[in-house]
């Protein structure tokens, strides 16, 4: 029996899914592990995603410091129906 690992991330520009990959990578060359990358976002809110990749891109190109402070906004308070939903999912997945 192998080993399972499960990478998280996101499309939030190219070095979350290259870090991914990366990791993958050494694991999968070094180790008997099978190794899972799942988008989060695509995960918690599939039909959402689109949306929400094509907004992020939208602020932090055209905006920086609105991204800027929605960001320090999200490291005081992690609360909210998203939040909720996505946690939900995201035990949901890790449990599978």
């Amino acid at each position: 029996m192998s080993d399972k690992v499960l990478i998280l991330t996101g499309r939030f520009g190219s070095g979350h899914i290259s870090a991914a990959e990366a990791v993958r990578e050494v694991l999968m060359d070094s180790n008997n592990v099978k190794v899972e990358i799942v988008d989060i976002v695509d995960y918690a809110f599939p039909f959402m995603s689109k949306s929400i990749y094509k907004n992020f891109n939208a602020i932090v190109e055209k905006s920086p410091n609105i991204y800027n402070a929605m960001n320090k906004l999200a490291e005081e308070k992690s609360t909210g129906v998203l939040n909720f939903i996505a946690l939900k999912r995201i035990k949901r997945l890790i449990n599978n």
